[in-house]
């Protein structure tokens, strides 16, 4: 079993580089930076892009798409429907939220684009535009 142990410089530098982005991105603050973790390729005909969502279903998620944007967003809040009280030593599974704005070349049909949502990972696929053909045009004669 592997595990990962976080140095006391390490949580330092996590500490500080949060307390920065929300003095400058305060916008952001209460969005985890663990969620929406992405990555980015391509093959001939699409763009894929994978991110993680562990525990969000596809209500919790809002894909938008602006021109060549496409934004992904997601919250959602836990909530605990049980009648008995709890004597909580640590909650931090409250709720959670990610934001993500890609921004693709032109040759990418963003209208075109699915989702979906599979183990925790949501997978877009957006459609490249089909290439412009050269089409010979024949000329008659009168």
């Amino acid at each position: 079993m592997l595990t990962r142990v976080e140095s006391n410089a390490s949580r330092l530098s996590n500490g500080l580089n949060s307390v920065f982005e929300n003095l400058i991105f305060p916008e952001l603050n209460g969005f985890s930076s663990s969620l929406g973790l992405m990555d980015i390729y391509e093959d001939e005909n699409y763009a894929y892009i994978e991110i993680d969502v562990p525990s969000f279903e596809a209500k919790d998620i809002n894909i938008e798409s602006l021109n060549r944007k496409i934004i992904i967003s997601g919250e959602k809040t836990l909530t605990d429907n049980s009648s008995e009280k709890k004597n909580y030593k640590i909650k931090e599974r409250t709720s959670s939220k990610f934001r993500r704005m890609i921004l693709l070349d032109e040759s990418f049909n963003v209208s075109d684009m699915e989702a979906e949502i599979k183990d925790g990972v949501l997978k877009i696929t957006v459609p490249k535009m089909k290439k412009a053909e050269t089409k010979k045009i024949e000329i008659k004669k009168r």
